[in-house]
C-alpha cells in the first residue's frame, strides 16, 4: 500500500538520521554509539493525517488500541498547543549536540558498571507532563522534552518556582541516570531515617559516576548556589540531626523536611529560607562519599549491597566544616 507524505521509506531514512550521530560534530563522538535515539516528537511533528497508518504501523507501541484515531487526527491537525510545543522543542533541540554527548556517556558508564545493555531512547512531547518527565519500561526510556526548556518558559508559568527550576536541559542527564539507577538500586524497607538518606546518598553517587560531565549540584538537582550553602552548613546540619535524635528515628516527617522536593528544608529556624529542600539527601551523599573515598576497591554493586549502619561507621564520617 502507498502512503501519501511521509512513506515507510521516509520514515525509516528519519528514523535511522535519529539513531546516528555525525561523528564530526563532537569531540565526545566516541560515546555516541552508546546511544539509540529516536526523535519521536520530530516525526510526530512531521506527520500528516494520511500519514496516521504508516506512524502507527512503524511504531505500535506508541498508540495504545483503545485511543481512537480521531484523537490522534485531532492532535495531527486541530491542536494549537501541541504544534507550539513542537515548535518549542524544535528550537532548543533539533540539531543540538550536548544533550546526546551526555546521554551517550552516560549508557556507556551505566553498561560498564551494571553490566547492563543501555535502553532505547524515545523523546516525545508530553503537553508538560513535568512529573512523569522520564519513563522507563521494557528496555525503552522516553523523554518529554517540552519539560526541559528552561526554568523561565512561557509554558511552566503557574508550576511553583522550585519545581520549575528542574525543567532545565542541564538537568536532563541526571534525571535518565536517576531512573536507571533506582532500577538497580532495592528500595530500602527500613523505616529509620538514617536508612533513607543513605538509599539517597548511594543514587546520587552512582549518578556522578555515570554523568562525568554533570557537576554535582546537578545531580543533587541543585543550582549552584544551593550546593555550596549546603557544603558550607555541613557540619551544622548533621550536629542538628544528631542534636535531635533524627539518625534513628522513624518518624516519617523527617522525610517531609528532609528529603522530598520543597521550597526549602525544614528545620524550623531562621536559616529555613536560604536551605535548598532534600538536605537529607545531600547529607547522605556526603557519607557515601567519604565511605568510597576511604574503600577504593568498593565496587558499585557492593556499595548497593552495604548495610547503611555499617556504611555510616566505616565511613568514619566527620563534616570538615
Amino acid at each position: 500500500m502507498k502512503y501519501l507524505g511521509l512513506s515507510f521509506a521516509v520514515f525509516a531514512i528519519l528514523i535511522t538520521q535519529s539513531c546516528r550521530e555525525n561523528n564530526k560534530t563532537t569531540k565526545n563522538s566516541e560515546y555516541l554509539s552508546n546511544l539509540e535515539l529516536i526523535r519521536f516528537d520530530s516525526l510526530f511533528a512531521q506527520t500528516k493525517a494520511e500519514d496516521l497508518d504508516g506512524i502507527k504501523r512503524a511504531f505500535p507501541f506508541m498508540f495504545p488500541v483503545e485511543v481512537e484515531d480521531r484523537i490522534w487526527l485531532d492532535k495531527i491537525e486541530n491542536d494549537p498547543l501541541q504544534k507550539e510545543l513542537e515548535q518549542e522543542v524544535a528550537k532548543l533541540y533539533d540539531g543540538e549536540i550536548t544533550y546526546k554527548n551526555e546521554l551517550g556517556r552516560l549508557f556507556y558508564n551505566f553498561e560498564k558498571y551494571f553490566d547492563a545493555s543501555a535502553p532505547k531512547v524515545m523523546t516525545v512531547v508530553s503537553k508538560v507532563d513535568y512529573k512523569n518527565r522520564i519513563l522507563y519500561a521494557d528496555s525503552l526510556l522516553f523523554i518529554g522534552l517540552d519539560s526541559y526548556l528552561g526554568k523561565d518558559h512561557y509554558f511552566y508559568e503557574g508550576i511553583p518556582v522550585y519545581q520549575r527550576e528542574l525543567l532545565d536541559r542541564r538537568y536532563l542527564a541526571s534525571d535518565v541516570s536517576a531512573v536507571l539507577v533506582k532500577s538497580r538500586l532495592p528500595f530500602t524497607t527500613n523505616r529509620q531515617f538514617l536508612y533513607k538518606m543513605i538509599q539517597y546518598g548511594k543514587e546520587v553517587y552512582i549518578k556522578t559516576l555515570l554523568n562525568l560531565e554533570v557537576s554535582t549540584a546537578v545531580n543533587l538537582g541543585y543550582t549552584e548556589e544551593s550546593y555550596q550553602w549546603s557544603k558550607a552548613n555541613e557540619k551544622q546540619i548533621w550536629s542538628y540531626f544528631l542534636e535531635n535524635d533524627f539518625i534513628y528515628s522513624t518518624d516519617k516527617e523527617l522525610e517531609k523536611r528532609f528529603l522530598d522536593l520543597s521550597p526549602f528544608s525544614k528545620f524550623g529556624l531562621q536559616i529555613d529560607l536560604e536551605s535548598p529542600s532534600r538536605i537529607g539527601r545531600f547529607i547522605g551523599y556526603r557519607i557515601v562519599e567519604q565511605y568510597m573515598d576511604k574503600n577504593k576497591r568498593t565496587s558499585v554493586s557492593e556499595l548497593i549491597e552495604l548495610d547503611a549502619i555499617a556504611l555510616l561507621e566505616q565511613s568514619n564520617y566527620k563534616p570538615k566544616r
